[in-house]
């Protein structure tokens, strides 16, 4: 146990040896600097030597030394956990592709929870849901209230027409997109107008 916590605890010495190309370049840079943070994992390490060498039951040093590691690894993790999920600056960026006159002719399809959820808590832009037929009809342009369409295709590289299932024959223009998520390559959010 002790070795993972020194590894985490020296993380920018081997950082660069981690795949760069896949990693998110502000975790990359957060990983390659020294945080004091880091000095947590070491401290978890001294107080385990100092629980091994005392006169208690053998359960009580397992049950301490178990939360000494945990409690140090999930410490040190969090923070690049917290700059590899972040949603907020590749939402931003996406929604200031987004003029605000045209926000009230917006609805959304295939949203989930939490992609709802961010662009309320983040832009304060409560994007009205609906189902597939409708999302069709705001393509076709027949829909009274709606005149464009925001897609959350997740886990997936289909086209957007068989993605969402529209009829095959279905005409969309993008007008922005955006990968808020962690996976830049199958999550996207997407801004459509129908041709």
């Amino acid at each position: 146990m002790s070795f993972v916590l020194v590894a985490f605890a020296v993380v920018p010495l081997w950082a660069n040896l981690l795949p760069q190309e896949k990693i998110p370049e502000a975790l990359m840079e957060w990983l390659s600097t020294w945080h004091l943070v880091a000095l947590i994992p070491l401290v978890a390490i001294a107080l385990m030597l100092v629980v091994e060498r005392k006169p208690w039951p053998q359960w009580t040093k397992m049950a301490i030394v178990t939360a000494l590691f945990f409690s140090s690894a999930f410490t040190y993790l969090f923070p690049a956990i917290d700059i590899a999920k972040d949603m907020k600056p590749d939402l931003r960026a996406f929604v200031e592709q987004v003029p605000e006159q045209k926000r009230d002719r917006i609805a959304s399809y295939h949203f989930s929870e939490t992609m709802t959820s961010i662009f309320f808590l983040y832009h304060d832009w409560a994007v009205p849901q609906v189902d597939r037929a409708r999302a069709q009809d705001i393509l076709d342009g027949v829909d009274p209230d709606y005149d464009y369409l925001l897609l959350d295709r997740s886990n997936s590289l289909q086209d957007i027409v068989t993605f969402a299932g529209f009829r095959p024959d279905t005409q969309i223009d993008i007008l922005a997109k955006g990968t808020p998520r962690s996976d830049k390559v199958r999550d996207a959010v997407f801004w459509l107008s129908g041709k």
